[in-house]
C-alpha cells in the first residue's frame, strides 16, 4: 500500500510541475435566469420602455414581465419611499413625478425590480497549492443588470437603470499553513473534548 501512495504521490507531482493539472481546476458560472445573452441585449430591451406610454404587457414582449420570478422581486409603494427618501433631507418635491404619484397612490401602484447576473468563474494557477489549500485564485468576469419600474394603472410611470457591462475581478487568497489555516484554538479544544 505505502509503494502506491509513492507512486500516486509522484504521479501527481510530476503532472503538477509539468502544468498539465491546471485544467483540473474548478470553472463555475453564476447565472441568473434571463432572456438576455449581453448586457447590450438587456439596455436595448431597456431602452425601448417609454415612461407614459409603455404597458404593462409591452413590458412582457420586452421581456421585463413578472411572469419570470427567478429574476423579478415584486416591491410595494413603501420599498418606494424608502429607496428615494432615505432621509428627511430629501423632499417629496425632489423626486420624479412618477414616483410621486406612486407613492401618493399606495398599493395601487406595481413596482418590479429586476436582477440578472451572468458571471462565469475560472479557478487559475498550481493545481497542487489550491488542492491543499496553501494558495487560490479566482477570475470573475461577467455582467450585471439591475432595473425597476413602477407601473400604474397598466402603464409604466418611473424607469430606473443600474449595471456593470463588464466585470472582471480577480481573487487571491493565501493560506501560509494550508488545510491547518483554519485549525487554530476552536479546533484543538474540540479535539480535547
Amino acid at each position: 500500500m505505502p509503494r502506491r501512495f509513492a507512486a500516486f504521490v509522484i504521479l501527481i507531482s510530476s503532472l503538477a510541475m509539468s502544468g498539465c493539472l491546471s485544467s483540473l481546476l474548478p470553472r463555475g458560472k453564476s447565472l441568473t435566469a434571463a432572456p438576455w445573452d449581453s448586457y447590450d441585449q438587456a439596455y436595448a430591451a431597456f431602452a425601448r420602455i417609454e415612461v407614459g406610454v409603455t404597458t404593462e404587457a409591452e413590458l412582457e414582449t420586452l421581456e421585463f414581465g413578472d411572469d419570470n420570478p427567478t429574476n423579478v422581486r415584486v416591491l410595494n409603494y413603501t420599498d418606494v419611499i424608502t429607496r428615494f427618501i432615505p432621509s428627511p433631507a430629501i423632499a417629496k418635491e425632489d423626486l420624479d413625478p412618477g414616483i410621486l404619484r406612486c407613492i401618493e397612490a399606495r398599493n395601487a401602484c406595481k413596482v418590479f425590480e429586476y436582477d440578472v447576473r451572468k458571471l462565469d468563474k475560472k479557478r487559475y494557477g498550481n493545481f497542487l497549492l489550491d488542492f491543499f489549500y496553501f494558495e487560490r485564485n479566482e477570475e470573475v468576469r461577467g455582467w450585471s443588470v439591475n432595473a425597476l419600474f413602477l407601473i400604474l394603472d397598466e402603464v409604466v410611470v418611473y424607469k430606473l437603470w443600474k449595471g456593470q457591462p463588464n466585470i472582471l475581478e480577480y481573487h487571491h487568497e493565501r493560506n501560509p499553513l494550508g488545510p491547518l489555516q483554519g485549525a487554530g484554538p476552536a479546533r484543538v479544544q474540540d479535539a480535547m473534548f
